[in-house]
């Protein structure tokens, strides 16, 4: 069985259901942007670099891409997925945005916002899931600081 379609039977259910979740309840459009996701996984499998991450990380990726395109197309807006790309363009972006974001989780000084960065970013995790793990830390404040990170990533 190849890499994806074990990836496809273990986290599927679970993917439809927290994309429904964050489309107010709409199970069937977060199927459609699983489903979605998954076909973008399978046709840029060739990108996905294993030294540089684990599987499941890249495919949350594609998803909250996925998503984004999904809640972009309902607004009328263009999606990111307009322009043509190639498997080397996103084997580039990929790494790229991996090792720099790796990079500047490193930096932070924090080791509470450090830690919910790495779980988020490089495991992977959702925010519902770092609280669990990291009990001190609520879902609001694993927003906050993930969205400021991007922020400051986003500025440099």
């Amino acid at each position: 069985m190849h890499e994806i379609e074990e990836l496809y039977l273990s986290i599927y259910k679970q993917k439809v259901n927290t994309m429904g979740r964050i489309l107010g309840g709409d199970y069937s459009a977060g199927e459609d942007v699983t489903q979605e996701a998954f076909c973008r996984a399978w046709k840029f499998y060739p990108s996905f670099d294993p030294n540089i991450g684990k599987l499941e990380t890249w495919f949350n990726a594609i998803l909250y891409n996925s998503l984004r395109d999904y809640q972009r197309e309902m607004k009328g807006e263009p999606s990111s997925q307009a322009k043509e790309i190639s498997p080397e363009d996103v084997l580039m972006n990929i790494n790229t945005d991996f090792t720099l974001i790796r990079k500047e989780i490193g930096e932070i000084r924090n080791n509470k916002h450090r830690r919910v960065l790495e779980l988020f970013f490089i495991m992977g995790y959702t925010s519902t899931e770092i609280n669990q793990i990291e009990e001190k830390v609520s879902v609001s404040n694993v927003t906050t600081i993930v969205n400021r990170f991007r922020e400051d990533i986003s500025d440099e």
